[in-house]
């Protein structure tokens, strides 16, 4: 079935509208997932050191442009939808929590691995 450009589909159908958000927004964060896994020999110069073992190269700091872009879509997609966010959240509050733990341990895996200098962290998180 077709989706006609400005269809309010999140209150018709909510189905339809996951892959419609899948679609217009997924792609531009894995473009720059795809950039940031470029092999080290293909990033060019370091720009910024972070610890050792990890830098910003140029190749990067391309990629973070669309995954920055794709992460500020989805906040933007989150945010208009917060009411409907909050009656799933009521409805379902363990399923929240962890969602909240499993993003929130991801994201202390990820801090972990850059700021340390436990090089072998990147295969933990």
């Amino acid at each position: 079935e077709e989706v006609v450009a400005g269809d309010v589909l999140a209150r018709s159908d909510s189905e339809r509208a996951y892959v419609v958000m899948m679609t217009r927004y997924l792609p531009v964060g894995l473009l720059g997932l795809a950039i940031l896994g470029m092999p080290a020999s293909l990033e060019g110069p370091v720009l910024v050191e972070i610890s050792p073992g990890h830098a910003v190269a140029a190749a990067d700091a391309v990629g973070i442009l669309p995954l920055a872009f794709g992460c500020a879509l989805l906040c933007w997609v989150l945010w208009s939808r917060r009411f409907q966010l909050g009656i799933w959240v009521s409805s379902r509050p363990a399923t929240a929590l962890g969602v909240v733990f499993i993003s929130g341990l991801g994201l202390g895996l990820l801090l972990a691995s850059s700021f340390s200098s436990f090089f072998w962290w990147w295969a933990i998180g």
